[in-house]
């Protein structure tokens, strides 16, 4: 009889102790944040491809909505149609590409043919780069390139995807007169290739806040661009200075 006692005194106090063991559990996994999930946002992209010129009458069919990351939804999305309903598509757009103010615009004509124009919305800002600093001046309106800043002794990519309206690029020639040699600044509608004395002046398209980031690096720190399609990924990059470079 006492044993049986015994048993059933230990039952109820192991009870008791998985009973405040379970509560414990439940309270520790509520303190817990919840687990990270990725955060989407609904964007529109090209359900077909959009070829360059193609007309607002046409937007409908061809365009889609699709969850992203946002972290990877750029600033400068369309996020209604009605943004570019009397615009056209500046450049091809492939299938899944999200739709970009910067690439839809008034249609150029005549001898701005050569030429992207922006939506107007954006700023242009045009800045003057050594070839070698602008793919080595083969870059072309319609392009969207990667703006590389350097300052105090630090490198970045700062600037995602910026659409080229206009290049030029410029050569010096000697100007002989009765008197004196002129240097004269010549220019072209693209850059001319294989001359390294040649500095291209690259037109963006960007937004205001961008646009200062621009003029401050022309300013007082220097200025590299890649070409950097839609589908480049920028994931990784990080401000470089010397020490990171030694890693």
């Amino acid at each position: 009889m006492k044993s049986r006692l015994i048993a059933a005194a230990v039952a109820v106090v192991l009870g008791l102790v998985g009973t405040v063991v379970l509560v414990a559990y439940v309270r520790s996994v509520n303190a817990q944040p919840a687990a990270v999930q990725v955060q989407t946002t609904e964007v529109l992209v090209a359900a077909a491809g959009i070829p360059k010129g193609t007309d607002a009458a046409t937007f409908a069919t061809l365009v889609t909505t699709a969850q992203l990351p946002t972290t990877a939804v750029l600033p400068n999305r369309v996020t209604d149609l009605a943004q570019i309903a009397d615009a056209v598509a500046l450049v091809d757009i492939d299938p899944g590409e999200p739709l970009l103010l910067s690439k839809f615009g008034v249609a150029p004509t005549g001898a701005e043919a050569g030429e992207i124009v922006a939506p107007p919305a954006l700023q242009q800002v045009t800045i003057k780069l050594e070839s070698r600093r602008a793919l080595g001046g083969r870059l072309r309106p319609g392009d969207t390139v990667g703006v590389f800043i350097s300052l105090n002794a630090t490198t970045h990519l700062t600037l995602n995807k910026v659409l080229v309206t206009s290049v030029q690029s410029t050569t010096t020639q000697a100007a002989v007169t009765t008197d004196t040699t002129t240097e004269v600044a010549t220019s072209a509608t693209a850059p001319l290739p294989n001359d390294p004395n040649a500095d291209v002046l690259i037109t963006l398209a960007t937004t205001g806040a961008d646009a200062e980031q621009l003029v401050y690096a022309a300013e007082y720190g220097s200025i590299w661009l890649s070409l950097e399609p839609v589908t480049a990924d920028e994931s990784g990059t990080r401000i470089v200075d010397g020490s990171v470079v030694q890693q």
